[in-house]
């Protein structure tokens, strides 16, 4: 501040030439700062990108079973495997070798009403995740299959797009509502199930020949990478911000003096905690004791011109309406297509064309911790993913889903060679 004082203090003087002088030292001073910075940046994208090119990726299909039983009890067990840590270990494995862990892409997809599971995942990891795919989900199967993207190419002139990205609205330690929530976790008849997901694949299922929706939900296994405030170098997770708001809770409804003779069963003083509060703090510890995922999700609606619906477009940015909560947490569209009251705002579709043109080159490629497309993403635990993603079960009976009717088995082995 003191510098930048002397140098308008130079200018207001007329000491044209100390200005120009003390431009030059701080030109000279700061310029080979940014141009290493930026250099080193640009070494590590680039590393970055020719790890990922040598990784090739596979986009398998899972053709659901019939029979499913305790779907989301499965469905967070086998998210287990996909929280992986590996691959980033050492400072010459992230900033020279540009390596990473690997992140993963849970997708739903109605092709013109038609309701597709897939996973997308790295080349080397497919092997492990059919076989636990197969331990949760016996009677599935599985097929590496191409991607569906390829056939429905970016043409502007032949369809519209609509597209956003959705992120918590508050702090990652707030939950979402959940299976919990539901009373999805107790032994119940399937005919007795609600399954939230039910309204998801219905909305999936309404839509009309030449339209298609795609959802992904890109995760990866959440690590200590949050600075930390306060400090230089110190990092922290939603682990550590999860218990700091566990702590303001309880702080704030400490018992006072007045309600000190109160006591809970337990025989401690009794906290003065309201009905929501005590849930929330149930719910978050309940969260920290799981795995957690750094989570992006995207979701693109395409249409052809002439079968266009509007109303596909509130569908789409409401798709998690059900799982927020007033007091917790939800899931509201954040970045992406923006409608304008007024032409001039958008000369002939000049800025949502290249929004489209983004978001669709985002999803192909499943970008979204890294260049090219890199965004702002939430922290979800295994439970709040389980909830929102999962095989549905016999409760859900949406006609264009589509399962495997007869189970899978093994040839006699006395059959005539």
């Amino acid at each position: 501040i003191l510098f930048v004082l002397w140098l308008l203090l130079g200018i207001f003087e007329g000491k044209i030439d100390l200005f120009l002088k003390s431009l030059l030292l701080l030109l000279l001073i700061f310029f080979p700062i940014f141009f290493l910075v930026a250099t080193f940046r640009t070494f590590v994208s680039y590393q970055r990108m020719k790890f990922f090119l040598d990784q090739g990726f596979v986009l398998l299909e899972i053709n659901i079973p019939k029979n499913v039983s305790k779907p989301l009890v499965a469905m967070e067990l086998l998210l287990e495997a996909f929280h992986q840590t590996g691959g980033e270990s050492t400072f010459i494995d992230r900033w020279i070798k540009g390596k990473t862990r690997p992140w993963f892409s849970l997708e739903m997809v109605s092709l013109e009403g038609e309701i597709h599971f897939f996973v997308w995942m790295r080349k080397m990891w497919k092997r492990h995740i059919e076989s636990v795919v197969y331990s949760q989900y016996p009677d599935a199967e599985m097929y590496e299959v191409e991607d569906y993207v390829n056939y429905i190419p970016l043409n502007l002139e032949k369809y519209k797009v609509w597209a956003c990205e959705f992120n918590l609205a508050k702090a990652d330690p707030y939950p979402i509502k959940t299976y919990y929530d539901f009373d999805m976790e107790k032994e119940k008849k399937e005919e007795h199930v609600v399954d939230p997901l039910n309204s998801t694949l219905e909305f999936f299922a309404s839509l009309n020949k030449g339209e298609y929706l795609w959802l992904q939900i890109l995760i990866r296994a959440h690590k200590k990478e949050k600075k930390k405030r306060g400090t230089y170098f110190g990092k922290t997770d939603w682990k550590e911000e999860g218990k700091k708001i566990v702590k303001g809770i309880i702080k704030e409804n400490a018992p006072t003096k007045l309600s000190i003779t109160m006591t809970d069963e337990t025989g401690s003083p009794a906290l003065n905690l309201s009905t929501w509060q005590a849930e929330m703090v149930k719910s978050i510890e309940r969260n920290l004791n799981k795995h957690a995922f750094d989570t992006g999700i995207r979701g693109l609606y395409i249409s052809e011109k002439d079968a266009f619906n509007p109303v596909t477009i509130s569908g789409l940015a409401g798709i998690f309406k059900q799982f927020g909560s007033e007091y917790m947490n939800s899931l509201p569209p954040k970045r992406g297509h923006t409608v304008f009251s007024y032409p001039w705002q958008d000369f002939k579709n000049i800025r949502n064309n290249k929004v489209s043109r983004e978001m669709y080159e985002a999803y192909r490629l499943r970008s979204y911790f890294f260049l090219p497309y890199k965004s702002p993403h939430s922290v979800l635990s295994t439970e709040e993913l389980a909830t929102i993603f999962h095989i549905p079960g016999e409760a859900s009976a949406t006609p264009t889903l589509p399962r495997i009717v007869s189970r899978k088995g093994d040839a006699p082995s006395n059959l005539p060679g």
